[in-house]
C-alpha cells in the first residue's frame, strides 16, 4: 500500500525527505504500514519528518508518529515522549495547551495522538517573535515538575496556534524525566539484564544531573552506588565482544 495511502502532496513531500535526506530511503513503506496497523485510515497526510519519527494525520483528524526504525534507541525516545503527553493531559494548565494523547503502541514504535492543524499562521508567526511561545513553554516545565518531567525540548515549530485553545504542543520530544519518576526509571533499567555496561553508565549520569535540584544528593549518591554494584547479563556482554 505504501505511497498509494498518502495524499499526492505528500508523495511529493516523500520525494522531498529522500532527496534531501538519504538516510530517511526505504523507510516509508514501513512507516506507512505501521501507521495503518495503529488504525491509520487513508489518505494520510504527512506532516513532516524528524530526527526519531514521520508523522501523519489521516483522514479522521487523528495523527500516528512512527519510528522511524524499531531500533532500542528510537523506540524508547517515543515511549518516553508518550509517557510524557498521556501525563501532561492529565496537569491542569497544560492539558489544553498539549496534543490530546490516545495510545502508544511499542510493538509498532507508534504514537497515536490527536492532529492539530493551524488556524491562523499570521497570528502564529507574531506569537513567535513576541515571545509569547516561551513564557508559555516555561510555563508548561513549572507546571511538569511536580509530576517528574521537564518541558520538552524547546522548538518554535512543536506548538500549533489554534482558534480556540491557543499554543498547542505536538512534538513532545527529548522531555527528561527528574525527581523520583526519574530514580525509579533508573532503578528499573538496571534489574533489565539485557542492557550493557555502557548504558548502564549513561542511565546513572542522567541519575546525577538532577543531584541537588530535584534528587537529594545524599539519597542519589546512595542509590548510585546500589545500581553501580549490579552487572549487565554476561551473554550480552559476551556478545559484543564477536
Amino acid at each position: 500500500m505504501s505511497l498509494a495511502a498518502l495524499t499526492p502532496a505528500s508523495r511529493e513531500d516523500v520525494a522531498y525527505y529522500e532527496r534531501t535526506f538519504p538516510s530517511s530511503r526505504g523507510q516509508i513503506d514501513s512507516a506507512v504500514a505501521r501507521a495503518i496497523e495503529a488504525g491509520a485510515v487513508a489518505p494520510l497526510d504527512l506532516q513532516g519528518l524528524g530526527m526519531t519519527a514521520w508523522v501523519f494525520c489521516d483522514a479522521r483528524g487523528v495523527a500516528y508518529k512512527v519510528a522511524r526504525d524499531l531500533s532500542r534507541s528510537v523506540v524508547g525516545m517515543l515511549a518516553q515522549e508518550a509517557e510524557w503527553l498521556r501525563v501532561a493531559n492529565t496537569v491542569p494548565g497544560v492539558q489544553m495547551h498539549v496534543a490530546r494523547f490516545y495510545a502508544w503502541r511499542p510493538d509498532l514504535g507508534v504514537i497515536v495522538r490527536e492532529c492539530v492543524r493551524a488556524k491562523r499562521r499570521d497570528l502564529q508567526r507574531r506569537m513567535k517573535a513576541e515571545g509569547d511561545l516561551w513564557d508559555l513553554h516555561r510555563a508548561i516545565e513549572r507546571a511538569m515538575l511536580p509530576y517528574g518531567f521537564t518541558a520538552p525540548e524547546p522548538k518554535a515549530d512543536s506548538y500549533v496556534l489554534t482558534r480556540d485553545r491557543g499554543p498547542v504542543l505536538v512534538d513532545a520530544g527529548f522531555a527528561n524525566k527528574t525527581g523520583s519518576r526519574l530514580a525509579h526509571d533508573v532503578a528499573r533499567r538496571h534489574r533489565d539484564t539485557s542492557l550493557h555496561r555502557d548504558e548502564l553508565g549513561l542511565e546513572r549520569g542522567y541519575l546525577r544531573m538532577e543531584y541537588g535540584r530535584t534528587i537529594p544528593q545524599a539519597a542519589g549518591e546512595r542509590l548510585e552506588r546500589k545500581l553501580a554494584a549490579m552487572r549487565p547479563n554476561p551473554r550480552r556482554r559476551r556478545a559484543a565482544k564477536r
